[in-house]
Protein backbone atom coordinates (compact mmCIF):
# COMPACT_ATOMS: atom_id res chain seq x y z
CA UNK A 1 0.00 0.00 0.00
CA UNK A 2 0.78 3.55 -0.69
CA UNK A 3 1.53 5.02 2.58
CA UNK A 4 2.23 8.31 1.28
CA UNK A 5 -0.56 10.35 -1.02
CA UNK A 6 0.57 13.60 -1.18
CA UNK A 7 0.36 14.32 -4.72
CA UNK A 8 3.95 14.52 -6.35
CA UNK A 9 4.25 17.95 -8.06
CA UNK A 10 7.15 18.41 -9.66
CA UNK A 11 8.40 22.07 -9.54
CA UNK A 12 10.86 23.34 -12.99
CA UNK A 13 11.77 20.11 -13.96
CA UNK A 14 9.51 17.48 -16.14
CA UNK A 15 11.68 13.94 -16.55
CA UNK A 16 14.62 15.25 -15.51
CA UNK A 17 14.71 18.24 -18.17
CA UNK A 18 15.04 21.46 -16.38
CA UNK A 19 12.91 24.50 -17.51
CA UNK A 20 14.81 26.30 -19.93
CA UNK A 21 15.23 29.73 -18.26
CA UNK A 22 18.24 31.06 -18.17
CA UNK A 23 18.74 31.67 -14.23
CA UNK A 24 18.79 35.40 -14.09
CA UNK A 25 16.34 35.84 -16.50
CA UNK A 26 13.77 33.11 -14.30
CA UNK A 27 14.42 35.54 -12.12
CA UNK A 28 13.89 38.70 -12.93
CA UNK A 29 10.22 37.09 -14.60
CA UNK A 30 9.30 35.35 -10.90
CA UNK A 31 10.41 38.56 -9.31
CA UNK A 32 8.21 40.85 -11.08
CA UNK A 33 5.29 38.67 -11.17
CA UNK A 34 4.76 38.40 -7.35
CA UNK A 35 3.38 35.57 -6.17
CA UNK A 36 1.70 34.05 -9.19
CA UNK A 37 3.23 31.40 -11.83
CA UNK A 38 3.26 30.73 -15.33
CA UNK A 39 -0.10 28.53 -14.86
CA UNK A 40 -2.45 31.44 -13.04
CA UNK A 41 -1.63 29.83 -9.62
CA UNK A 42 -0.08 30.59 -6.37
CA UNK A 43 3.97 29.59 -6.10
CA UNK A 44 4.11 29.20 -2.66
CA UNK A 45 6.36 26.69 -1.10
CA UNK A 46 7.76 26.44 2.21
CA UNK A 47 10.83 24.70 3.80
CA UNK A 48 9.04 22.96 7.25
CA UNK A 49 12.20 21.00 8.24
CA UNK A 50 15.33 23.34 9.57
CA UNK A 51 18.82 22.91 8.07
CA UNK A 52 20.18 21.60 11.88
CA UNK A 53 18.06 19.15 11.91
CA UNK A 54 18.43 17.66 8.04
CA UNK A 55 21.64 17.53 8.64
CA UNK A 56 23.54 15.29 6.26
CA UNK A 57 20.44 13.94 5.08
CA UNK A 58 20.60 17.26 2.51
CA UNK A 59 24.07 15.70 1.17
CA UNK A 60 22.27 12.74 0.08
CA UNK A 61 19.39 15.08 -1.58
CA UNK A 62 16.81 14.59 0.66
CA UNK A 63 14.17 17.92 0.38
CA UNK A 64 11.95 18.90 3.12
CA UNK A 65 10.04 21.59 0.72
CA UNK A 66 6.15 21.70 1.05
CA UNK A 67 4.43 22.79 -1.89
CA UNK A 68 1.26 23.88 -3.00
CA UNK A 69 -0.58 22.70 -5.66
CA UNK A 70 -3.96 23.68 -6.93
CA UNK A 71 -5.62 20.64 -8.90
CA UNK A 72 -8.59 19.18 -10.34
CA UNK A 73 -11.45 18.27 -7.96
CA UNK A 74 -14.47 16.12 -8.56
CA UNK A 75 -16.85 17.68 -10.83
CA UNK A 76 -16.51 21.59 -11.79
CA UNK A 77 -14.29 22.25 -8.49
CA UNK A 78 -10.44 22.91 -7.64
CA UNK A 79 -9.10 21.72 -4.13
CA UNK A 80 -5.27 21.98 -2.77
CA UNK A 81 -2.86 19.23 -2.43
CA UNK A 82 0.07 19.33 -0.87
CA UNK A 83 3.59 18.09 -2.10
CA UNK A 84 6.76 16.98 0.60
CA UNK A 85 9.02 14.62 -1.81
CA UNK A 86 11.38 13.49 0.86
CA UNK A 87 9.20 10.44 1.86
CA UNK A 88 8.72 9.08 -1.31
CA UNK A 89 11.19 7.89 -4.02
CA UNK A 90 11.92 4.87 -6.67
CA UNK A 91 12.93 3.51 -9.55
CA UNK A 92 11.97 1.39 -12.31
CA UNK A 93 12.56 0.56 -16.45
CA UNK A 94 9.52 2.18 -18.34
CA UNK A 95 7.76 0.68 -21.48
CA UNK A 96 10.73 2.62 -23.49
CA UNK A 97 13.47 0.46 -21.35
CA UNK A 98 14.80 3.37 -19.99
CA UNK A 99 15.15 4.13 -16.33
CA UNK A 100 12.58 6.50 -14.39
CA UNK A 101 13.94 7.96 -10.99
CA UNK A 102 12.11 9.60 -8.23
CA UNK A 103 14.67 11.40 -5.92
CA UNK A 104 13.76 12.12 -2.62
CA UNK A 105 14.42 15.99 -3.68
CA UNK A 106 11.32 15.64 -5.73
CA UNK A 107 12.94 15.54 -9.21
CA UNK A 108 11.29 12.93 -11.61
CA UNK A 109 14.48 12.15 -13.97
CA UNK A 110 14.47 9.97 -16.60
CA UNK A 111 17.71 7.81 -17.69
CA UNK A 112 18.36 7.01 -21.48
CA UNK A 113 19.46 3.71 -22.36
CA UNK A 114 22.66 3.21 -24.80
CA UNK A 115 23.84 0.21 -24.68
CA UNK A 116 24.48 -1.19 -21.29
CA UNK A 117 24.49 1.97 -19.21
CA UNK A 118 22.10 4.37 -18.65
CA UNK A 119 22.41 8.18 -18.44
CA UNK A 120 20.14 11.70 -17.98
CA UNK A 121 20.42 13.86 -20.48
CA UNK A 122 23.24 16.33 -18.35
CA UNK A 123 25.33 13.01 -17.70
CA UNK A 124 24.97 14.10 -14.11
CA UNK A 125 23.07 10.80 -12.67
CA UNK A 126 23.63 7.43 -14.11
CA UNK A 127 22.14 3.88 -13.51
CA UNK A 128 23.09 0.02 -13.39
CA UNK A 129 20.65 -2.37 -13.83
CA UNK A 130 20.90 -6.23 -13.31
CA UNK A 131 20.89 -8.89 -15.82
CA UNK A 132 17.18 -10.12 -14.39
CA UNK A 133 16.15 -6.18 -13.72
CA UNK A 134 15.47 -6.22 -10.37
CA UNK A 135 17.85 -4.24 -9.00
CA UNK A 136 18.52 -1.23 -9.79
CA UNK A 137 21.71 1.07 -8.79
CA UNK A 138 21.84 5.17 -9.64
CA UNK A 139 24.62 7.42 -9.10
CA UNK A 140 24.85 11.16 -8.83
CA UNK A 141 27.59 13.62 -9.51
CA UNK A 142 28.37 13.48 -5.70
CA UNK A 143 29.22 9.73 -6.01
CA UNK A 144 26.12 9.07 -3.69
CA UNK A 145 24.37 5.38 -4.92
CA UNK A 146 20.35 4.79 -4.61
CA UNK A 147 19.89 1.03 -4.64
CA UNK A 148 16.47 -0.10 -5.36
CA UNK A 149 15.01 -3.56 -5.66
CA UNK A 150 11.95 -4.55 -7.43
CA UNK A 151 11.79 -0.21 -7.73
CA UNK A 152 11.90 0.05 -3.82
CA UNK A 153 14.51 1.92 -2.28
CA UNK A 154 17.26 -0.76 -0.78
CA UNK A 155 20.09 1.41 0.50
CA UNK A 156 21.89 4.29 -0.11
CA UNK A 157 25.94 4.50 0.18
CA UNK A 158 28.24 8.21 -0.31
CA UNK A 159 31.74 8.92 0.90
CA UNK A 160 30.15 9.70 4.48
CA UNK A 161 28.98 6.29 4.54
CA UNK A 162 26.23 3.22 4.49
CA UNK A 163 22.73 3.99 5.06
CA UNK A 164 20.33 1.55 5.73
CA UNK A 165 16.35 2.00 5.00
CA UNK A 166 13.01 0.54 5.94
CA UNK A 167 9.91 1.44 3.14
CA UNK A 168 6.68 0.37 2.01
CA UNK A 169 7.16 0.57 -1.18
CA UNK A 170 7.94 4.01 -2.31
CA UNK A 171 7.35 5.27 1.24
CA UNK A 172 10.54 6.19 3.59
CA UNK A 173 9.71 4.86 6.63
CA UNK A 174 13.28 5.32 8.03
CA UNK A 175 17.08 6.41 7.50
CA UNK A 176 20.03 4.76 9.25
CA UNK A 177 23.77 5.39 9.08
CA UNK A 178 25.67 2.18 10.11
CA UNK A 179 28.71 3.24 12.10
CA UNK A 180 30.40 0.57 12.91
CA UNK A 181 28.23 -2.31 13.95
CA UNK A 182 25.81 0.18 15.46
CA UNK A 183 22.71 1.92 13.50
CA UNK A 184 22.35 5.16 14.18
CA UNK A 185 18.85 6.34 12.99
CA UNK A 186 18.72 9.91 11.37
CA UNK A 187 15.40 9.82 10.08
CA UNK A 188 11.83 8.03 10.62
CA UNK A 189 8.43 8.56 9.44
CA UNK A 190 4.90 8.27 10.62
CA UNK A 191 1.90 7.72 8.82
CA UNK A 192 -2.05 8.05 9.35
CA UNK A 193 -4.43 4.80 8.97
CA UNK A 194 -5.33 6.95 6.03
CA UNK A 195 -1.78 7.05 4.19
CA UNK A 196 -0.78 10.33 5.09
CA UNK A 197 2.05 11.74 6.47
CA UNK A 198 1.43 12.75 10.48
CA UNK A 199 5.46 12.97 11.69
CA UNK A 200 9.15 13.16 10.78
CA UNK A 201 11.49 13.21 13.59
CA UNK A 202 14.91 13.61 13.40
CA UNK A 203 18.39 12.35 15.15
CA UNK A 204 18.04 13.87 18.57
CA UNK A 205 14.50 13.28 18.76
CA UNK A 206 12.94 16.37 17.13
CA UNK A 207 9.94 16.34 15.33
CA UNK A 208 7.78 17.93 13.33
CA UNK A 209 4.15 17.38 12.53
CA UNK A 210 1.46 17.41 9.90
CA UNK A 211 -2.27 18.04 10.87
CA UNK A 212 -4.90 16.90 8.63
CA UNK A 213 -8.64 17.09 8.98
CA UNK A 214 -11.13 14.59 7.91
CA UNK A 215 -11.25 15.95 4.97
CA UNK A 216 -7.84 15.37 4.25
CA UNK A 217 -6.86 18.95 4.33
CA UNK A 218 -3.19 19.83 5.70
CA UNK A 219 -4.05 22.33 8.68
CA UNK A 220 -0.71 23.04 10.52
CA UNK A 221 2.75 22.54 10.93
CA UNK A 222 4.02 21.89 14.33
CA UNK A 223 8.26 22.22 14.88
CA UNK A 224 10.14 21.58 17.77
CA UNK A 225 9.17 25.10 19.40
CA UNK A 226 6.16 24.65 18.39
CA UNK A 227 3.25 26.24 15.30
CA UNK A 228 4.85 27.12 12.27
CA UNK A 229 2.28 26.96 9.72
CA UNK A 230 -1.63 27.08 10.06
CA UNK A 231 -3.81 26.70 7.02
CA UNK A 232 -7.24 27.69 6.10
CA UNK A 233 -9.35 26.24 3.40
CA UNK A 234 -12.95 27.64 1.37
CA UNK A 235 -14.34 24.08 0.04
CA UNK A 236 -10.73 22.67 0.31
CA UNK A 237 -9.41 25.26 -1.90
CA UNK A 238 -6.63 27.24 0.89
CA UNK A 239 -8.14 30.39 1.66
CA UNK A 240 -5.39 31.65 3.78
CA UNK A 241 -2.05 30.94 5.41
CA UNK A 242 0.00 31.86 8.23
CA UNK A 243 3.44 31.29 9.31
CA UNK A 244 4.39 31.12 12.99
CA UNK A 245 2.77 34.25 14.53
CA UNK A 246 2.90 36.22 11.57
CA UNK A 247 0.20 38.06 9.18
CA UNK A 248 -2.57 36.55 7.57
CA UNK A 249 -2.19 35.76 3.83
CA UNK A 250 -5.03 36.01 2.26
CA UNK A 251 -5.75 34.34 -1.17
CA UNK A 252 -8.41 35.37 -3.71
CA UNK A 253 -9.42 33.38 -6.24
CA UNK A 254 -11.73 33.54 -9.55
CA UNK A 255 -13.46 30.72 -10.52
CA UNK A 256 -14.25 29.49 -14.19
CA UNK A 257 -16.36 27.74 -15.81
CA UNK A 258 -16.22 23.96 -17.28
CA UNK A 259 -14.12 24.99 -20.36
CA UNK A 260 -10.55 25.25 -18.22
CA UNK A 261 -11.17 21.65 -16.64
CA UNK A 262 -11.52 20.07 -20.25
CA UNK A 263 -7.99 21.36 -21.33
CA UNK A 264 -5.89 18.17 -19.22
CA UNK A 265 -7.04 18.25 -16.33
CA UNK A 266 -6.36 21.63 -15.51
CA UNK A 267 -8.84 23.16 -12.28
CA UNK A 268 -10.98 26.02 -12.59
CA UNK A 269 -9.82 28.57 -11.12
CA UNK A 270 -6.90 31.65 -11.35
CA UNK A 271 -5.22 33.22 -8.80
CA UNK A 272 -7.04 36.60 -8.38
CA UNK A 273 -5.65 38.28 -5.14
CA UNK A 274 -3.00 37.71 -2.38
CA UNK A 275 -1.33 39.80 0.29
CA UNK A 276 0.72 41.69 -2.19
CA UNK A 277 -1.01 41.48 -5.57
CA UNK A 278 -4.10 40.91 -7.58
CA UNK A 279 -3.72 39.35 -11.02
CA UNK A 280 -5.64 39.27 -14.48
CA UNK A 281 -4.96 36.25 -17.04
CA UNK A 282 -5.93 35.63 -20.02
CA UNK A 283 -6.37 32.11 -21.54
CA UNK A 284 -6.61 30.45 -24.25
CA UNK A 285 -8.96 28.31 -25.68
CA UNK A 286 -7.40 25.44 -24.35
CA UNK A 287 -7.54 27.06 -21.26
CA UNK A 288 -3.86 28.00 -21.01
CA UNK A 289 -2.66 30.95 -19.71
CA UNK A 290 -0.94 33.73 -22.29
CA UNK A 291 -1.04 37.15 -20.56
CA UNK A 292 -1.03 38.03 -16.69
CA UNK A 293 -1.25 41.49 -15.98
CA UNK A 294 0.18 41.73 -12.03
CA UNK A 295 -0.66 45.06 -9.71
CA UNK A 296 0.04 46.54 -6.97
CA UNK A 297 -2.49 47.04 -3.96
CA UNK A 298 -2.67 50.94 -5.56
CA UNK A 299 -4.00 49.42 -8.28
CA UNK A 300 -0.98 50.18 -10.17
CA UNK A 301 0.39 47.85 -13.41
CA UNK A 302 3.66 46.04 -12.21
CA UNK A 303 4.09 43.71 -15.03
CA UNK A 304 3.06 42.03 -17.91
CA UNK A 305 3.96 38.53 -18.81
CA UNK A 306 2.97 37.21 -22.11
CA UNK A 307 3.81 33.32 -22.53
CA UNK A 308 4.13 32.05 -25.59
CA UNK A 309 4.81 28.39 -27.40
CA UNK A 310 8.57 28.97 -27.21
CA UNK A 311 9.02 32.10 -25.26
CA UNK A 312 7.59 34.14 -22.39
CA UNK A 313 7.85 37.89 -23.04
CA UNK A 314 7.57 40.14 -19.98
CA UNK A 315 7.25 44.32 -19.59
CA UNK A 316 7.80 46.44 -16.60
CA UNK A 317 7.84 50.40 -16.33
CA UNK A 318 11.37 50.27 -16.12
CA UNK A 319 12.46 47.25 -18.70
CA UNK A 320 11.73 44.20 -21.20
CA UNK A 321 12.38 40.38 -19.98
CA UNK A 322 12.13 37.87 -22.89
CA UNK A 323 13.17 34.34 -22.18
CA UNK A 324 12.92 30.40 -23.63
CA UNK A 325 10.81 29.30 -22.12
CA UNK A 326 8.18 25.89 -22.49
CA UNK A 327 4.33 26.09 -22.21
CA UNK A 328 2.54 24.93 -18.82
CA UNK A 329 6.12 25.43 -16.35
CA UNK A 330 5.16 25.71 -13.01
CA UNK A 331 7.56 27.46 -10.56
CA UNK A 332 7.56 27.76 -6.62
CA UNK A 333 8.48 31.06 -4.78
CA UNK A 334 10.22 29.87 -1.49
CA UNK A 335 9.30 31.12 1.85
CA UNK A 336 11.63 30.61 4.54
Amino acid sequence: MNKLRLIVFFIGYCLGCASAYPATDFDKILDNMGGIGLDGLPRLSFNIVDQQDVGELATLGFGFELTHNAVLGQGRTAKTEWHLPCPQTYAHIDMQSNVVWLAPSGQLIRLHRNGQSYASPDSSVSATVSSDGNVIEITTSASTKWRYRNGFLESISSRAGYYSVTTDREAIFTVSKKILNREIFLLKCAYSKQGYLDELEFAGGRKYRLQWSANRDLLAVDGPEGRRFDFDYTNSLLACWTKASGPRNDLKWLHLDYVRETAFQIPPVLLREDASCSYVCSLDKWGYVYDIKTYNKAGILLSKTIIGESSVEQTTPNNTNKSSSKKGDVFATKIR
